[in-house]
């Protein structure tokens, strides 16, 4: 037995932007927080002479719609890269978040 199945793109669109968008902003904010309090950030946060920067200051959500809600979660200071590359304190909190994380080739077409 055939049966014939027609995925409503619109629909399917709406759900990614409205209600899972909810979510998506949810695991941001989640995300960050972990970040915020990794001792790691902390350090960095206290060893900043620019003003008196504080952790939640250096870890940002980026919210945004393409066609679907994403989020991004950054350490908003140059030192921030060396950061991550050292202590992994992104990758980390997004694998306890329960989030597939992968290295992905920026030269690649999607």
């Amino acid at each position: 037995m055939n049966v014939k199945v027609t995925l409503d793109k619109q629909a399917v669109g709406e759900l990614l932007k409205t209600r899972f968008g909810k979510l998506v902003d949810q695991a941001a904010e989640r995300i960050a927080s972990q970040v915020r309090s990794d001792p790691a950030v902390i350090a960095l946060s206290a060893t900043i002479t620019e003003g008196s920067a504080q952790a939640e200051e250096l870890v940002q959500v980026d919210a945004y719609t393409t066609d679907r809600q994403a989020a991004a979660v950054v350490l908003a200071h140059p030192a921030g890269l060396a950061v991550e590359a050292k202590h992994g304190v992104l990758t980390r909190a997004a694998k306890d978040a329960g989030l597939q994380v992968a290295v992905r080739d920026p030269r690649r077409k999607r």
